[in-house]
């Protein structure tokens, strides 16, 4: 994830959009030294002494200040962003940036004692974590990095449809996966057909990444053969 952040931020760099600032030294140290204790985090459904949970307190929330830092330097170049990438180019860099604040979010109220107990009681919130964190930031900045290295054109019908069936597939599947969390606190009543409604949610997304690669395969092999006549 860290290797990500970073390729985007060079993709801006090598685009005159951004440069190295005091406020991106200081995201990176912030969010690079407190991801080391920030092991403690996963150990707080043991019972433990009360330093370790100061340490995985304080190692989240100062993650989160370093975010705050980063998105400062990325919220001067919103003009830039808005006029300089198309409209599914956008849309996947925000959903990638609204991933990372949730990641940091919710590592944040994980820390919290009655708030997280919920990651370790249920498996599906915590899979629901994993699942923001790699198809939310990773899938989403990588192809936000195809589509804007024009390795993809987000704009061309099929690819269109696969990003839709993809987003509406990850949305869907993270709101049924953090559902039980509200069963957790608050009683709220189970879901019918849950199991199967999370495997709809694969399907929509298996379903998206394939439109997204055979178009793209489609596209590679109409170049190869037009580059041999």
């Amino acid at each position: 994830m860290f290797a990500l952040i970073g390729l985007v931020l060079f993709y801006y760099e090598k685009q005159g959009l951004i440069k190295s600032s005091d406020g991106l030294n200081t995201a990176f140290n912030l969010l690079f030294w407190a991801n080391i204790p920030a092991y403690t985090l996963s150990l707080l459904g043991f019972a433990l002494p009360n330093y370790i949970w100061i340490i995985a307190f304080g190692s989240a929330l100062f993650q989160f200040i370093g975010l705050r830092f980063l998105f400062k330097d990325l919220f001067n170049i919103r003009e830039a962003i808005k006029s300089n990438f198309c409209v599914w180019s956008k849309r996947l860099f925000y959903i990638f940036i609204i991933s990372l604040s949730l990641k940091y979010i919710f590592q944040l109220l994980s820390a919290l004692p009655y708030i997280g107990d919920a990651a370790f009681i249920s498996r599906e919130v915590a899979i629901g974590y994993i699942h923001l964190v790699m198809l939310g930031v990773v899938n989403c900045g990588i192809f936000f990095l195809f589509s804007v290295n024009n390795l993809i054109n987000p704009e061309t019908s099929l690819i269109k449809t696969g990003l839709w069936l993809l987003l509406a597939g990850f949305v869907l599947n993270e709101a049924l996966l953090f559902y039980p969390a509200f069963i957790i606190w608050f009683r709220a009543p189970a879901l019918p057909l849950y199991n199967e409604s999370l495997f709809v949610c694969a399907v929509l997304m298996f379903t998206g990444v394939t439109l997204i690669f055979s178009s793209h395969l489609k596209a590679a092999n109409a170049n190869n053969l037009s580059s041999f006549r």
